[in-house]
């Protein structure tokens, strides 16, 4: 109980409130950061796609 107490006390310090908000920033930071990697690699994962799809298309052509 008493550690109960004390948790409650601790989430309402100035100290954790900084803490928290810098977490859910860098959070936040790191969610972009992953969002843009997804995005880079799925328009390379296409352009790749895209490029294999071509050839193929381009030699049953001359056929």
């Amino acid at each position: 109980m008493k550690l109960c107490l004390l948790a409650k006390d601790v989430e309402q310090t100035s100290e954790y409130a900084e803490w928290e908000n810098r977490y859910i920033v860098s959070k936040g930071i790191e969610n972009e950061r992953l969002y843009m990697q997804g995005l880079r690699d799925g328009i390379q994962l296409t352009a790749s796609l895209l490029g294999q799809s071509m050839l193929v298309e381009r030699g049953n052509e001359s056929d």
